[in-house]
Formats: structure tokens, sequence, C-alpha cells
């Protein structure tokens, strides 16, 4: 909602963050990840101004997490969002604000397309990565899959990460009741990280 046209929509989202961001400096969290703001409805026929929107909640945003002494980190985002989605539209955003880190989610980077684009990314921003979400996906729905029950390569896109000389956090985001399957594919990518 932070790309909305409607002011108060806009603001409402915004002020949600800010409290989040609050909440998040009393528990003595350094570091956050943001969904940039989604293009939805009429804002598909003004995408510059939306954007345009989406880039000034992102300011306010990091500079209250700056205040708070927080790590912001800018999740690339799924097709259907329209923003933040290629990995050549985060240049603007890291020019602009160059505090900000990428939030590299796997799995999003799988969506839209015939090759997943986290390679693209760790290659252009490897320096700017702050955070990774780790999930799988056959490249058509954001299923947040246990790691290795899709279609995405891990071995070459951890090979890439470690080239970086990336030393941060992941998250495993596998969305299942079954709790088994989170561990192990927190197994596999520790296996493969270490094997790499």
């Amino acid at each position: 909602m932070t790309s909305d046209l409607y002011d108060s929509l806009r603001k409402a989202s915004l002020q949600e963050n800010i409290e989040a961001l609050e909440t998040a400096s009393e528990l003595g969290i350094e570091k956050v990840v943001l969904h940039p703001g989604y293009v939805t409805g009429m804002g598909k026929f003004v995408i510059d101004r939306a954007k345009k929107y989406g880039l000034e909640s992102i300011e306010a945003i990091l500079k209250k997490a700056n205040s708070l002494g927080i790590t912001l980190c800018i999740e690339n985002m799924f097709p259907q969002a329209i923003f933040l989605t290629q990995p050549y539209e985060f240049q603007e955003v890291f020019d602009s604000f160059p505090e900000i880190r990428l939030a590299l989610d796997i799995g999003h980077a799988n969506l839209g397309g015939d090759r997943n684009r986290a390679l693209e990314f760790i290659q252009r921003y490897g320096y700017r990565i702050g955070h990774i979400h780790a999930n799988d996906n056959f490249g058509k729905e954001d299923n947040h899959l246990p790691i290795g029950a899709g279609i995405i390569d891990f071995e070459r896109i951890i090979k890439s990460l470690k080239e970086t000389s990336y030393d941060e956090t992941i998250t495993i985001e596998v969305f299942s009741k079954d709790r088994d399957y989170l561990s192990l594919s927190k197994e596999k990518v520790k296996k493969m990280w270490e094997s790499l």
C-alpha cells in the first residue's frame, strides 16, 4: 500500500511500517526486511506516479530505520507487484539510498520468466545483499516449497553467493504444517554451503 494512489492508504501503510520499526527497535532487532509497495488498481495506468510514491515511502521508512540503528533490507518482489521485481530496477534505489541493502528472495527471483534472476541479482548487487529468503517453486507460483521440491538450482546460487563472500543471514521460508520440511531444508542449505 506504500505505492497506492490514495493518500490515506499510503499514509496508513507508512504509519504501520514506522510502528513496526519502533517495535523492532524495542525488541533489539538490528535488521528488517521491507516489501516495497505493490502497484495495484488504477496505479497500473499511472505506473510512474505509483513508483514515485513507492520510492517516497521507502525514503521515509529508511529514515526511520536509520534513526533507530536498524538496517533496512528491501526485498525483490514477484512480477505481479510490478515494482522492484527485476534486477535493473534496484539501481535507482541503491543510487538514491546508499545505506539500504537487498533482501534477495530466491523464490521470487524464479517467478515470471524462463530463468531464475537470483544469479543476476547476486552478480550485480552481491556487495549490497544483507539477507536471503530461501524457498523453492516451479517458476509459476510463490509456493514456498521445501528446498529441492521445485526446480531452483540452489547449489549454483549458493556457490555464487559464496563467491561474493556473503556472510549475512538466511531465512528458510518453507510454508508447511509439517515442520520436518523446514528442518530438512535448513540442513540441505547448510550442507550445500559447507561443501561448496
